[in-house]
């Protein structure tokens, strides 16, 4: 055991070194594309107007929601399975390329119809038909092949030209009094073009260069049905981040609602953005943390707890500074300072999510994906009952507060599941 631990003592300086070079490179394309992301959406917001922002937020959520449902969990799985050496990326890529594209596409049919009939007016009807077009571009992601072929730094750059290009358009394009909807158009057109060439691009790069086939969906239903504990995880950690911005209309009134989306949105959009800067050093670490359980008998838990803790106390940092400075930002990107109060509650709560996401590795990496589910399940329930206690009386301001409590609770959660998963297995030793 002394000899396991010394082994381990002399290893963690080299992984720190490998993966420092990974993470540097990635988190400084990622940061540059969100702070140019921070002050384009800004801008499109205030051209937009609050209510308009808010009908167009709704429109994001339900769109990022669908997509996280009907994803069915492959993405993960396939990189665990990379990770971990059980399965290769080339025998992987045609069933998630042709599940993916038939199944979002029947699904964004089916939301145009939908919008067609039950949408009021005409521009109700142009607002939420940009969610359609945008769910199919979500729905085609190819992050999890540059993660599990370990080319984050690539795919960094590729995303911070795609968000220089989306900020310029908003800059040249948008003037006060843009309709709702035109901000997502937008998105999805210039992420429709990059997501076409990269798996173009993917195509080339593929041995036999087959991304379609119908023989794929036996295999597809294998990867589902292995990852329907992390597809329902990730389905409710989903609901966490979006059920405020869904419920404020639903709870206070259309009008009244699609305003208090649109306050609130001016936390959530850079929060967002925040979230996949914090995304990028999560993909870089969670094959690692999988690699490690494989590796090492000692020290993972120190490993994994010491990433999650790093997580809380830089969101703390984060919060503290932006306490001072957040409503100086605000009023620099939206020309006021309305619904700065939230913003650093949110940005810490955007930290201890990445925390928890460390600890739900190291329960997944045990094979104890349930666990992780049934915790944020739990959590999210709790949240819900508050978004429909508070909501309807203190609107932006509870839904900022709520997100972070439940951050908060699924931290805790995760870390006393973690505490007993491992507990577990040193008893079996």
């Amino acid at each position: 055991m002394k000899a396991d631990r010394q082994e381990a003592g002399r290893r963690l300086p080299e992984v720190v070194r490998r993966v420092g070079y990974v993470v540097g490179s990635t988190g400084f394309w990622a940061v540059v594309g969100r702070i140019v992301q921070f002050f384009g959406f800004g801008y499109a917001i205030h051209c937009l107007g609050n209510a308009n922002a808010g009908v167009s937020g709704q429109v994001l959520a339900l769109a990022m929601m669908l997509q996280v449902t009907f994803s069915l969990g492959m993405d993960v799985v396939a990189v665990r399975h990379i990770a971990a050496g059980t399965r290769q990326v080339p025998e992987l890529l045609p069933v998630i390329f042709t599940s993916r594209l038939a199944l979002h596409l029947g699904i964004a049919l089916i939301w145009a119809a939908a919008v067609i009939v039950l949408a009021p007016t005409q521009v109700a009807v142009w607002a939420w038909l940009s969610g359609g077009l945008y769910f199919v571009v979500l729905g085609m992601n190819f992050q999890w092949y540059y993660q599990a072929t370990g080319r984050m730094v690539a795919l960094s750059r590729l995303q911070t030209l795609t968000t220089l290009v989306v900020s310029l358009v908003f800059f040249l394009g948008f003037r006060p009094g843009q309709a709702a909807g035109s901000d997502i158009y937008v998105l999805a057109l210039v992420h429709g073009v990059v997501t076409v060439g990269v798996w173009v691009r993917i195509r080339f790069e593929s041995a036999d260069r087959v991304l379609w086939t119908r023989a794929c969906w036996n295999r597809a239903v294998e990867l589902a049905r292995e990852g329907r504990a992390v597809w329902l995880f990730g389905l409710a950690y989903n609901g966490l981040t979006v059920l405020g911005l869904l419920l404020m209309p639903l709870l206070m009134g259309p009008e009244r609602g699609d305003t208090e989306s649109g306050i609130f949105r001016r936390s959530f959009q850079p929060c967002l953005a925040l979230q996949f800067i914090l995304s990028y050093l999560g993909y870089i670490f969670y094959p690692r943390i999988v690699a490690w359980r494989q590796e090492v008998s000692v020290g993972f838990e120190r490993r994994v707890y010491g990433l999650a803790l790093a997580g809380v106390a830089l969101g703390g940092l984060a919060a503290v500074v932006l306490l001072g400075l957040g409503e100086w930002l605000f009023r620099i990107v939206y020309r006021d300072a309305e619904g700065a109060g939230i913003f650093p509650i949110m940005v810490l709560g955007k930290f201890v999510g990445m925390a928890s996401g460390f600890l739900v590795w190291g329960i997944l990496a045990e094979r104890r994906d349930w666990l992780a589910v049934w915790g944020c399940v739990a959590t999210v329930a709790v949240s819900g009952a508050l978004y429909g206690r508070w909501i309807p009386e203190h609107g932006f301001l509870a839904a900022g507060w709520i997100y972070a409590i439940g951050e908060a609770m699924l931290f805790l959660v995760c870390a006393g599941i973690f505490w007993y998963v491992r507990t577990t297995v040193r008893r079996r030793k």
